[in-house]
């Protein structure tokens, strides 16, 4: 699992798992919410 970083602002995709608004941009912290796990999958 990696961060996803955004280049220009440096901070990090994140996602808390007590909210339904989805993710977000925050600060990066390293924690568990900001860590993606990015798999291919087949193109049909």
């Amino acid at each position: 699992t990696r961060a996803l970083v955004h280049v220009s602002s440096g901070m990090c995709l994140h996602v808390d798992p007590e909210s339904d608004d989805g993710p977000e941009i925050t600060a990066c912290s390293g924690n568990f919410e900001q860590q993606w796990k990015l798999e291919s999958i087949a193109w049909k």
